[in-house]
């Protein structure tokens, strides 16, 4: 773990978001966070105004990860390209109200289709003990499109007991909603 001061920090452990700079036409549907033995669950759900095979195409992109989120600054593929499965290292910084660090991880991407892939951390190269997020993709129309993004995670680092899930799903809105505006942005440019 990586202590951070920088004040552009966002929380995500290292998947998503920060705070919106842009009017969404997309919505957040839903964020739950809960904590359990050592072990954070987030799970959000979000429609996004853009087609659904231009938002898969940009998360088939694994190395553009960090385009996704402000809160990660790295996310590139290690080993060759088409590699299976592929493993991406993931650098972070984060902060929710005074608690600020930086994390880093490595994932396999253990599961992968067009609609739905499967992320596992690599506890022995992470900040993490434990990592699992799974993403689906669904089409509502022709031009809206419903991501699913449910993630299990287990610091090996120390999180102060105020930072407790009711905190970290506040946070997880505010960058979820500027996921939305980045997906839709990246997506309009592509």
């Amino acid at each position: 773990m990586r202590c951070c001061s920088n004040t552009r920090c966002g929380w995500v452990w290292g998947w998503l978001m920060l705070m919106p700079a842009l009017t969404s036409a997309g919505d957040v549907e839903h964020v739950h966070a809960s904590h359990a033995d050592g072990r954070y669950r987030l799970e959000i759900m979000m429609v996004i105004d853009s087609p659904v095979a231009a938002v898969r195409e940009l998360m088939q992109d694994l190395e553009r990860l960090h385009e996704l989120s402000d809160a990660i600054s790295e996310s590139p593929l290690l080993g060759p390209a088409g590699v299976t499965p592929a493993r991406r290292r993931v650098v972070t910084e984060t902060c929710i109200w005074f608690f600020c660090f930086g994390s880093i991880y490595e994932e396999r991407i253990t599961q992968y289709s067009p609609d739905h892939f499967e992320a596992r951390i690599d506890p022995a190269h992470s900040d993490y003990h434990y990592g699992l997020s799974v993403w689906r993709t669904e089409s509502l129309d022709r031009r809206r499109t419903r991501i699913e993004f449910i993630c299990d995670i287990e610091p090996a680092f120390w999180v102060p007991p105020i930072i407790g899930p009711w905190m970290i799903k506040q946070k997880m809105r505010q960058e979820t909603e500027a996921t939305i505006n980045n997906i839709e942005r990246l997506t309009r440019a592509d």
